[in-house]
């Protein structure tokens, strides 16, 4: 009987193809007491091992044809337009330049509710919009050229607001009942605003009635006065003759 060499098992499970060392049980450690542990065969500098050189070789292959079929990964979406940057505002000394008012009077305008300022700065300044430049021009404009005081110049200011957002509801809404009750209500507020500008037109027609009769007595004064003067030459002339 031929014994068994180095290397190789029995008949019981062998496998003579498989290298030496791969074998478990006790045939294979026993190869190895009986040949020695074989030397590892030194790793090539700069070569990848292990895990290294699975990656590389992921990276290497080539792709299959099912793998080319597939569409190209999209691009990332394109980022939002920035914002706009907000709207400038100016300080008290800006707006009272524009405006020809002082600031004691946009001081006081606040104080009685006409104008209140878009923000404060972070020092507690008081700073305003175009839009609250825009409200002390159309102040001004009531006060100085329509005569109206600050009390009514506040209630037609408040109607205005009032009607600015009657307008947001009216536009809010595709309802032709809900839009003409809303048409009603501005139909309202707009006939307040014309009976206060009533009031006021009266009151100025009564005032400018009463300069025109002051005048038209001025006149009449002026005229008896101009004959009296007239009297007085002639009485003069005879008295000399």
């Amino acid at each position: 009987m031929r014994p068994i060499e180095a290397g190789k098992r029995g008949p019981q499970g062998c496998n003579p193809a498989a290298p030496r060392g791969t074998q478990t049980g006790r045939a294979s450690r026993g190869t190895e007491g009986a040949l020695g542990r074989l030397p590892r065969r030194p790793r090539t500098a700069g070569a990848p091992a292990g895990r290294e050189l699975d990656r590389e070789t992921s990276r290497s292959r080539k792709l299959s044809p099912s793998e080319m079929s597939q569409p190209a990964p999209s691009s990332p979406p394109a980022s939002p337009p920035a914002s706009p940057p907000p709207a400038a505002v100016l300080r008290i000394e800006a707006v009272a330049q524009r405006t020809g008012l002082t600031k004691r009077t946009i001081r006081y305008y606040e104080e009685i509710g006409l104008l209140s300022p878009s923000c404060r700065s972070d020092g507690g300044f008081r700073l305003f919009s175009d839009a609250d430049v825009a409200r002390l021009e159309r102040i001004n404009a009531l006060k100085d050229s329509a005569g109206l005081t600050l009390a009514e110049i506040h209630e037609l200011l408040e109607a205005e607001s009032v009607r600015e957002r009657i307008r947001e509801r009216y536009r809010a809404t595709a309802d032709p009942r809900e839009k003409r009750a809303i048409l009603a209500e501005s139909r309202g507020v707009l006939s307040r605003q014309l009976a206060l500008i009533e009031r006021k037109r009266s009151a100025l027609d009564g005032l400018a009635a009463e300069y025109q009769e002051r005048l038209e007595r001025i006149a009449h004064l002026d005229l008896e006065l101009a004959q009296e003067q007239k009297d007085e030459q002639t009485g003069g002339q005879e008295a000399v003759s």
